[in-house]
């Protein structure tokens, strides 16, 4: 299950609040330790009559005890309210295979040089990214809708023991976000 590396704070506080938005974080960024873990595809229990089921709920819901240890506002609700359109910057740091360290034996410093930074592999990057927006429902936004701006890049890990970790960066989206027509 993934564990809590860091926190970084940018910017702690909008400080340009009218009646119409609240004091939110202007920039988030939370890293979790831990292979990414993707979303899978509900299921349906023939044995149950039928019963759909979500196998990923454990792991949501580890993911999201994860998020509320690193960030504790969002214990008490979502950060950025319904209101307010959020950018979301996904960054999945995949664990690296064995075969990637000398003697397939895992070392810090044990990294063969000249390796590729990623590899067109399992899991999709889209399952990957559905997870997370998930698991940030009604913690840092009340829904995934709120998010307009998606950014996902797929990587292997390069730091460390190269077991894989998340960066998610959050900011609310601003005017000058916009794309040039």
């Amino acid at each position: 299950l993934p564990t809590k590396i860091s926190r970084r704070m940018d910017s702690i506080v909008d400080l340009t609040t009218d009646d119409d938005h609240e004091a939110t974080p202007t920039t988030q960024t939370i890293e979790i330790a831990g292979n990414p873990v993707c979303l899978p595809r509900a299921r349906t229990s023939w044995k149950c009559k039928h019963r759909h089921y979500n196998p990923a709920t454990k792991a949501l819901q580890a993911f999201k005890n994860t998020v509320k240890s690193i960030l504790p506002e969002a214990q008490f609700g979502y950060i950025y309210p319904r209101t307010i359109p959020v950018t979301l910057t996904l960054i999945f740091y995949m664990k690296r295979p064995n075969r990637d360290f000398i003697n397939n034996q895992r070392g810090v410093g044990r990294l063969r040089q000249d390796l590729p930074f990623s590899r067109s592999r399992v899991p999709d990057i889209d399952n990957l990214a559905k997870f997370v927006l998930d698991g940030l429902n009604e913690l840092l936004y009340q829904d995934d809708r709120q998010v307009v701006k998606l950014t996902v890049y797929k990587l292997l890990d390069n730091r460390g023991l190269c077991e894989g970790r998340t960066t998610i960066t959050i900011s609310s989206f601003q005017e000058q976000d916009l794309p040039l027509p």
